[in-house]
């Protein structure tokens, strides 16, 4: 017994010298090898894929976001176009655009459409996906990069804010919506810790904080969304429940939401206490208007960047429990006339290279968790010590991704829920 003991240790350290370090960037026959497949189950190679998609030579690509996020984009066109000789345009044009236009295509039967990859958030996609204007395929597990996606929470790689995408949809980075505070006014302890704490803070301090139109800007109703996960029974009661089936069910305690956000109305500011988007907001908080708000920290960082907000005031934080997380990104419409093209820019975006990009090029968190970390090690000024993201005393990436509470959006819920505001709240 112990010889055999003995030679299963011998073997294991000497095991530890024979594994060959694995490439950086994996490609599909390295994670699949052919012969484990049969022909006819998993026939295409990567590098085949590489080959059609210079031959294709063209990529369109349609999307939308802030202007540094609109830069961003332009500057990944040209770096693809450089890399593989494959000449991609970026459309700014936004996601209604995008929907109608493949939905007019595919009433008109057209073979070969205008774009090929779509940037989309979660209502619009499912809503093309069940018009038939998403290219049903499993790109997931076709772009060899998309392995490094989490896997854990579901909502990350194989749902979008909660529609199942069923493998057709490829989210390059998150949008993190947070508090942001005035730190030269109020020190982290003097702030609400939760959520819903915001109303009892803007009692004692009327007129110091708002929140954004949420029909006109995302870190409101995304924050909103977290307010009503948090009053009306919890994450838990809403994750991954079909809506339109148990919307009756999901939506009948929302009355609790409506009372606590007319309760705090009169305590926002009081010119207007929903500005008409994010930068409206960001702009408040600047003018030392207010003191504290929900906001992306794309913005954030896109403020300091541009001189428009002192760096100095800038404090960061994410109430408890979270603030729901968006995941938005990339699908193949059902006519792109160049797929092996999208699939090639997306497998592009995933690699290491951009992701390590992300941080500093918009101000959010790359999709690639070993990304971030290389990335803070080498570069902490635009990472863990950037001011658009939260102290690394008080949060760690991997922890929020691995332990939680980590929300993403419910795309059904946020959708219902911006609509009715309109009438439970602004026209009141």
């Amino acid at each position: 017994m112990k010889r055999i003991l003995g030679f299963i240790l011998i073997m294991f350290v000497a095991g530890i010298f024979l594994v060959p370090n694995l490439p950086a960037e994996m490609t599909t026959n390295q994670f699949m090898p052919e012969k484990t497949w049969p022909s006819w189950m998993y026939s295409y190679d990567w590098n085949k894929m590489v080959e059609i998609a210079k031959k294709e030579g063209n990529l369109h690509i349609i999307g939308f976001g802030s202007p540094d996020e609109k830069a961003f984009y332009l500057k990944l066109a040209k770096m693809f176009t450089k890399k593989y000789g494959i000449k991609t345009t970026y459309d700014h044009a936004g996601w209604f655009t995008a929907v109608q236009t493949v939905k007019d295509e595919k009433d008109r039967k057209v073979a070969k459409g205008k774009y090929d990859l779509l940037f989309l958030w979660g209502k619009p996609f499912w809503d093309l996906y069940t018009y038939g204007g998403v290219w049903d395929a499993p790109i997931v597990e076709m772009v060899p990069n998309a392995r490094k996606i989490p896997i854990y929470p579901p909502g990350i790689k194989y749902y979008h804010d909660m529609y199942p995408t069923y493998g057709t949809f490829i989210t390059p980075w998150p949008w993190i919506d947070v508090f942001l505070f005035n730190k030269k006014k109020w020190k982290r302890e003097q702030l609400p810790d939760t959520l819903e704490g915001l109303l009892d803070w803007a009692k004692k301090h009327p007129g110091q904080a708002a929140y954004c139109d949420p029909q006109k800007g995302g870190s409101g109703h995304t924050y909103m969304l977290g307010v009503l996960f948090a009053l009306t029974g919890g994450y838990d009661k809403y994750a991954y429940k079909d809506f339109d089936k148990y919307k009756t069910e999901l939506t009948a305690n929302w009355n609790v939401l409506w009372n606590w956000l007319n309760k705090l109305e009169p305590y926002l500011y009081k010119n207007n206490p929903y500005p008409a988007g994010n930068a409206a907001t960001i702009k408040l908080f600047e003018a030392n208007e207010v003191s504290l708000i929900p906001m992306w920290t794309t913005y954030i960082r896109q403020h300091i960047r541009s001189g428009e907000l002192d760096p100095d005031t800038v404090g960061v934080y994410i109430p408890k429990p979270t603030i729901p997380v968006p995941f938005d990104g990339y699908c193949v419409a059902f006519n792109a006339a160049n797929k092996a093209a999208a699939l090639v820019y997306l497998n592009f975006v995933l690699s290491e290279e951009i992701q390590r990009m992300v941080p500093d090029a918009i101000g959010t968190l790359p999709v690639d968790l070993n990304a971030w970390y290389k990335e803070a090690k080498a570069n902490p000024k635009v990472t863990v010590d950037a001011p658009w993201f939260p102290l690394k005393s008080d949060w760690d990436y991997r922890t929020w991704i691995d332990k939680g509470p980590f929300w993403t959006r419910h795309a059904g819920v946020m959708f219902e829920m911006m609509k009715r505001w309109e009438d439970e709240v602004a026209r009141k």
